[in-house]
């Protein structure tokens, strides 16, 4: 559990370890428009970047140790939910469709890996399979689903056993939901 990544600017490198997210924080990383991932031992040691290029503004990122993988988020005009390695080698894109400016996401680990993401323009949180078990969505192949369409702005988002937590930026409530989409 010493592997942190962490998205940070270019031009301030020797700051990305102080905003480093764990592998299980899932809460939006700030001030990231440079298109680089980083990883680092928990103590700030061995900083290394591991994915640049072809990012925009990485603003969410977890970590799927079971497969040696990471997914991270992209907001911006060609947003996107990406999958790499660990180490950033097979980088795969697994959502580029109806997607805009993801601020958090979240792994279920005890559902296959299932990656869940806040999308606050679009007032939802969706959830894909990362693991290539695919259908016809939009014309696109995933199997992406909507959990939450909520006019409160989904910003925050975590995912328990059997729940989804939410949290609204607008009205600073935790919402807690069923994480099949039923209900609230």
């Amino acid at each position: 559990n010493i592997f942190i990544t962490a998205v940070s600017l270019e031009e301030s490198i020797n700051n990305a370890v102080p905003g480093a997210r764990k592998k299980r924080m899932s809460e939006a990383i700030h001030n990231t428009n440079t298109g680089s991932v980083y990883v680092a031992l928990s103590d700030g040691r061995y900083l290394k970047k591991i994915i640049s290029g072809h990012l925009q503004m990485p603003s969410a990122i977890v970590t799927l140790p079971s497969v040696g993988r990471i997914c991270y988020a992209d907001a911006g005009l060609h947003a996107k939910i990406e999958c790499a390695d660990m180490d950033g080698t097979h980088r795969e894109i697994i959502v580029k469709d109806l997607v805009f400016s993801p601020s958090s996401m979240a792994v279920d680990e005890g559902k296959g890996n299932r990656i869940y993401w806040a999308d606050p323009k679009y007032k939802k949180v969706d959830s894909v399979n990362p693991d290539g078990e695919l259908i016809i969505y939009f014309k696109a192949r995933t199997d992406r689903t909507t959990i939450v369409r909520d006019p409160n702005v989904p910003w925050a988002i975590d995912v328990f056993e059997n729940h989804l937590y939410w949290v609204s930026r607008e009205t600073k409530t935790l919402y807690v939901q069923d994480k099949f989409g039923r209900g609230r």
